[in-house]
Formats: C-alpha cells, structure tokens, sequence
C-alpha cells in the first residue's frame, strides 16, 4: 500500500511545520515523533532486550523516525540496524543521531521492509501502526513475518491519544507498562497473553462483535485464539443502529451455539456488547426483557441519551407494546415473531431517534463511541 500519497505526505508536513514552529531542528524533529525523546528511546530499548535482542542482533525500525530507538542502540558496536520512515528530513536527522555509517537509513513508499527474507531477529513499529490504516497494518504484519528469522520477534505499540489512559501512561511509570509483547489501546484488539489468560480461565469461545471486517486487530487475535485453542467468532453488531430482525435472529442462534463459558466484546464493551449481554439474558436465561435491559446501562458505560440510545429505543418499543397487548416480558417467541413484522422498522427508529446535546458529545467527541 502506498504511504506517500496520503499519511506519508500529511506526516511530512506536520513535521516541517514543526520546523518551522520551533525553529531550532533537533527541537522541532524530535518534537514531531512525541512523547519524551530521550525517555521513549531508552523504553523501547529496554524492550527490546527484554525481548531476547542479542548484541550481535539486526533490528528493523518501521517508522523509525528521529532516530529516538537508533540513539539509543547506537551504543551497541555488533548490532545491525535498518531505519525506515516515510520523511526523509527525518531519516537524515536520526542517520546524525546514530553516527554508525555501518546502519541503514531507507525512505519507503509502500508498506514493505527492504531487506531479505529471514534475516532479522527483531522487527519494530513503536506508535506507528495507531497513525496507519489498516492496510498498511496488515501489509506492514506480513512483511515483518517474511523478513524475521526463526524465532525473531516482531514488537509493534499503540499509543492513541483518544484514550483517557493515554495521558495518564506518559506521566507515570510507564516504562514497565511498555515492557510487555504488545501494547493494545482497547480499540485495537486483545493481546496474545490477555487471551491465553482468558483460556486458563476456562472461556471456551470468544464473541468479536466487531465483525469479520480486516484489520490489523482481527488477525492478531484469530492468531492469539487459535494459539490459546479458543474459538473465535465475528459477528457484526452495530452500536448507532436498531437491531434488524436478522441480527436478533443471529444472535439468538450463536448463543444457542457456541461453547460455553463465552466472552464477548466490542471496543468498550458498553453499546454492542450490552445490547448482546441483553438478548443473551432474554434469550437463553429466561430474564424478562426490562430487567435484562440492565446490561445496557451507564453504570457498564452505555449512554443512552447519546446516539448508542436507539439500542435502548428498540428494545423498549416492544416492551411498549408487550404492555399494550398483555404478553409477557420473557416471551422470546411473542419479541421475535414483532421484530419480524411490520411494526418493527429499525430504518424508521434510527431516523426518529434525537440524542440530547450533552449525550452527543459524550458518546461522540469526548468517549468517541464507534
């Protein structure tokens, strides 16, 4: 995929800007890549080291930037080291920073890695794959695989401002949080060891209400379930929407399916998961549909004076009309035989819908709900 275009040239700009911002060029290049210069170096190092990085080792740097990850290793006489960006402005300063003529320091233009097969021991993206589509994620993911050696590692993070935790990290400890295989920002995807956790916990199957859509996120954790034999299954559950009589259908026939115990998720485990939390009590638990509405509230983070409120609106609709008509709220048959007729419109509900102002913009710009 071609980063030179789209990212690659706004990155750039950004970085001259700071140039031109902060006018001194050590300044404004160590200030384009964030965070602390220094500080995140010597972390990613010591991750690295961590990771088994023998001295005689070669490191591939994707987006290596300033060079915050070469100052640091430059140190180390026997160690190989191939830096890649998409600025060359950048390159040439961290080529300064390094001082090794021996290191590589190579411009790309698409997702790829110059340089053989098999022949690294470590493969690094530290924060880059968070600035990326998902594309180049993959792309970036299968290259990495092609240029490791056997038993190579390839370390990859992701820092996402939007996540509260993310302000908090940076002004802690956070070198020791770092010192871990992969950093996950929760609307990445779940780390090989917090799924391995789950399966000696005993979850036999894990629920991905995101859906099969690609992403980097996905092919990680199809990778870490089936290396924890733990079955994997995506189903698309929108959390802006009303659920279609064949997404209720859906979900009624994969509870009724899947192994148990079961986890679900979505990427806050708020709207899509507490609308399946909901069904799966209705459905299979017996629990009358008011009371198992209980799983879509705020205390689980659901917002339901924002846009994720038509969930809410859906549901109580039928209870309206249960109500009206004297059936009982655990009635499964008596939910899904409405939802299939021609009262239910979930077309109709989405357009009606109106979040309140305050509801909006907390599900929306400050929570930033998908």
């Amino acid at each position: 995929m071609s980063l030179i275009g789209g990212y690659g040239s706004d990155y750039r700009r950004a970085v001259l800007f700071q140039r031109l911002l902060k006018g001194d060029r050590a300044r404004a290049f160590e200030a384009s890549v964030g965070g602390d210069f220094e500080a995140f170096g010597k972390a990613e190092r010591d991750i690295l080291f961590a990771q088994g990085l023998a001295e005689d080792g070669f490191v591939v740097d994707i987006g290596c930037g300033a060079g915050r990850l070469a100052a640091q290793l430059k140190g180390h006489p026997r160690l190989r080291y191939l830096g890649i960006d998409v600025v060359p402005e950048l390159l040439d300063f961290a080529r300064e920073q390094a001082g090794r003529p021996d290191w590589r320091f190579e411009i790309v233009a698409q997702s790829e890695i110059p340089c053989e097969d098999n022949a690294a021991t470590a493969c690094v993206a530290f924060s880059l794959f968070t600035h990326l589509p998902d594309a180049a994620c993959l792309d970036y993911l299968r290259e990495m695989r092609r240029a490791l050696a056997p038993g190579g590692v390839a370390i990859f993070s992701f820092l996402d401002p939007a996540v509260a935790a993310y302000d908090r990290m940076l002004k802690q400890d956070w070198r020791k949080k770092l010192l871990r295989r992969t950093l996950y920002a929760p609307n990445v995807g779940h780390s090989v060891d917090t799924i391995a956790d789950w399966a000696r916990r005993g979850v036999k199957t894990v629920v991905n209400l995101r859906g099969p859509a690609p992403s980097a996120a996905l092919l990680l954790e199809e990778d870490a379930c089936a290396r924890a034999g733990v079955a994997l299954v995506n189903f698309r559950v929108y959390s802006r929407e009303a659920p279609t009589a064949e997404t209720l259908g859906g979900l009624r026939a994969l509870f009724g399916a899947m192994e148990l115990p079961a986890l679900m998720h979505c990427k806050s485990g708020a709207d899509r998961v507490g609308l399946a939390a909901t069904l799966y009590l209705f459905f299979m638990k017996g629990a009358p549909l008011d009371a198992a509405m209980g799983q879509l509230s705020l205390k689980y983070g659901h917002i339901r004076h924002g846009k994720t409120g038509v969930i809410d609106r859906a549901l109580e609709l039928y209870i309206d009309h249960a109500r009206a008509v004297g059936a009982p709220l655990d009635d499964v048959d008596a939910f899904m035989a409405w939802a299939q007729s021609e009262a239910y419109d979930p077309a109709a509900i989405k357009r009606d819908f109106r979040a309140t102002l305050i509801g909006g913009l907390l599900s929306d710009s400050i929570l930033r709900r998908e």
